[in-house]
């Protein structure tokens, strides 16, 4: 009972984390027009890898940095970043729900992973409540379709099928590589390549930001977030699996709600709560008969077993 209740804390907690990303960057686009991605990202790659390849170092040797170099990164470059400045309120959900049936396939075609009916229940059961989140926005006339193009949509599914594998090969990492590891690495090819795009496509747009404390103060909250749920997903999918991380940030929509009702004067429709109180009866229904993932654990094992001995 206290694991089901650490993984289904744990697992609200980066949903937490997730719509205080999503409200950081809708506040800095509404209030100050200010969408740069790359540079928003920027910090928390920077941050990643300064913490974690510091803590690698500081465990494994002045020389692990160089192991990490030669052995690791082409494995580490597993963060999607996107950014949809013109798609409708359906493509963001869409993004966000196919990734769920899309990591349960990826799971049993790829990784052998065998689920219960209670486990797939459980996916149901939170699929219901988009599809209930998905019927109150339609019938309540609150979808932007001013927008909206088959390209959007297309766009959205190919993000989310992105999303689905990185969590999928994160997963596998941190099941056989230190999690400090994966992290220092993804900091650093983060860095890299957000400060290429930064220096290559994004420089007008940063030029152009009109400074302020409040500008500084919404990117850092949104790094501040990004960092704790890049940090803390690891843990999760090593005690849990890919499957329940997108299960658990599916309650983000409930949360975003919130946050939507005190910032920006939206109101409420009856179908959010059930979709909200759906998806939490799913996740824990998902985690009731969870799968334990005993071959990669022993592989993770036989990892360190090897550094060790070379």
């Amino acid at each position: 009972m206290k694991r089901l209740a650490l993984n289904v804390a744990l697992g609200q907690i980066l949903s937490l984390c997730l719509t205080l990303t999503n409200t950081s960057t809708s506040l800095l686009w509404l209030y100050y027009n200010v969408n740069v991605p790359p540079l928003q990202n920027l910090l928390n790659y920077v941050m990643l890898f300064t913490v974690y390849t510091t803590v690698h170092i500081h465990k494994h040797g002045r020389d692990a940095w160089k192991l990490m170099i030669r052995e690791r990164a082409w494995k580490c470059n597993l963060f999607v970043l996107y950014a949809f400045r013109n798609t409708s309120i359906l493509s963001a959900i869409v993004l966000l729900s196919w990734t769920v049936p899309c990591v349960v396939i990826l799971s049993v075609l790829f990784t052998n992973t065998r689920y219960s009916a209670m486990q797939y229940a459980g996916v149901g059961i939170c699929m219901t409540g988009l599809a209930v989140l998905i019927y109150g926005d339609y019938i309540n006339n609150r979808l932007e379709t001013d927008n909206h193009s088959w390209i959007g949509d297309l766009s959205c599914l190919l993000g989310a099928t992105l999303y689905a594998i990185a969590n999928l090969l994160e997963e596998h990492l941190v099941l056989e590589i230190p999690i400090e590891e994966v992290l220092g690495q993804l900091g650093m090819w983060g860095t890299l390549m957000c400060g290429l795009e930064v220096i290559l496509w994004e420089r007008k747009a940063v030029a152009m930001i009109p400074w302020s404390w409040n500008i500084v103060g919404l990117m850092l909250c949104y790094n501040f977030a990004l960092f704790t749920m890049s940090s803390l997903v690891p843990i999760l999918l090593q005690i849990s699996s890919a499957t329940f991380l997108n299960l658990s940030l599916l309650t983000s929509n409930f949360f975003s709600l919130v946050v939507g009702l005190a910032l920006f004067n939206i109101s409420i429709i009856p179908e959010y709560p059930i979709s909200f109180t759906l998806a939490i009866i799913g996740i824990t229904t998902f985690n009731l008969h969870s799968t334990n993932p005993v071959i990669h654990l022993n592989q993770h094992r036989l990892y360190h077993s090897i550094t060790h001995e070379n």
